[in-house]
């Protein structure tokens, strides 16, 4: 049986299944039909009794409010779009910590760094790679660096060949 997520599906098989059962069928057996527990049969029923159908309705979104409006997202994508440089950033790369300090100077709204991949995401954002290198590169500096100094700070595991037959 396919998982159903739709509030308004998940409170039409709640009235369905609570309707068959105090029509009389056992409720083993529409716990088989629709899927679901035994006990959480019980529990609709005795939502039922309590309130009537009005206790197996669909309650919505739970957690959280978005902490932007939609029409503050619309405003968020625009100043993105802008560009990293044109809020006093020295590059255009847009980092999540940045993004967060425009989410905080334009709309006074607070997020963790790490939650705005989830912000962008559900405005259609992705996480892109650049795809040329910084300008400031320094490409001696780079090969100079990994021949002498990555070597050194290389963490070696410990049964390593040079280990062993040192």
């Amino acid at each position: 049986m396919k998982t159903i997520t739709d509030p308004k599906e998940l409170e039409q098989r709640r009235i369905r299944v609570v309707g068959l059962v105090r029509r009389g069928k056992k409720v083993s057996e529409a716990a088989q039909e629709y899927g679901v527990t035994i006990q959480i049969i019980y529990r609709w029923l005795k939502a039922y009794n309590r309130g009537g159908k009005k206790e197996l309705k669909a309650k919505g979104k739970s957690g959280a409010q978005p902490k932007l409006t939609e029409n503050q997202h619309k405003q968020l994508l625009k100043e993105l779009v802008k560009g990293a440089q044109a809020h006093g950033y020295p590059s255009e790369l847009w980092t999540q910590e940045r993004i967060a300090k425009v989410c905080w100077k334009k709309f006074r709204v607070k997020y963790h760094f790490n939650h705005i991949g989830k912000l962008l995401k559900a405005m259609g954002w992705s996480w892109q790679k650049p795809t040329t290198r910084a300008i400031e590169r320094n490409e001696r500096e780079v090969k100079r660096w990994l021949r002498e100094d990555w070597p050194r700070i290389k963490k070696k595991p410990e049964g390593s060949a040079k280990a062993l037959f040192s």
